[in-house]
């Protein structure tokens, strides 16, 4: 909100929208909302706080301590980004299981 008390006609607020509040409130006190404090805020719908992210997912992966040869994390690693993904593809088929979809 951009007003002040002076320009009152264009950027008035209407009483019936107002609440009962002691005569010390002024509405133009309120400071404009920012990028950050929207970004803070929570999301509802229908009164109910909206969860952010990705869903839960039905048969979440597992993390896991594994020892592998140094030259053979290096070779999966050299294939850059999704390099666990494939490693967990290529497991799969080894064990003979069906993907997922």
């Amino acid at each position: 909100m951009t007003g002040n008390k002076e320009n009152s006609s264009q950027n008035s607020f209407p009483e019936e929208i107002l609440p009962d509040l002691d005569s010390d409130f002024d509405p133009y006190d309120i400071p404009e909302l920012t990028d950050e404090m929207i970004a803070r805020g929570v999301w509802h719908h229908n009164g109910v706080p909206v969860k952010r992210g990705r869903p839960p997912a039905e048969h979440p992966k597992q993390a896991v301590t594994m020892r592998l040869n140094a030259d053979v994390l290096a070779y999966y690693r050299a294939t850059g980004p999704g390099w666990q993904g494939r490693v967990n593809g290529l497991l799969r088929k080894a064990a003979k299981l069906k993907a997922k979809a």
